[in-house]
């Protein structure tokens, strides 16, 4: 067995998580994150997030919000106002 010279270093953590949902449904696309996966809605949604921006709506027609979560996770949440 070849035993390497160095090691290889680890990659590089993970900064950013961006989701994006678009459900016809919404009440199944909720069931399935809440009851399926067991993620809990109420905690998606506070969990000590603090409101950095309120909601306003962007020159592409998007209503977005940001806030600051522990950790340091910055959070963007958006709509878009304009389905197509």
């Amino acid at each position: 067995m070849d035993i390497p010279d160095t090691v290889p270093e680890p990659p590089p953590p993970v900064r950013q998580l961006r989701l994006v949902i678009a459900a016809d449904d919404y009440a199944a696309a909720l069931a399935f994150y809440r009851d399926t996966l067991g993620l809990p809605e109420l905690e998606a949604y506070s969990g000590g997030a603090e409101l950095v921006a309120r909601p306003r709506e962007t020159p592409w027609r998007s209503l977005n919000s940001r806030l600051n979560a522990p950790e340091g996770v910055q959070l963007t949440l958006f709509e878009e106002l304009d389905p197509r």
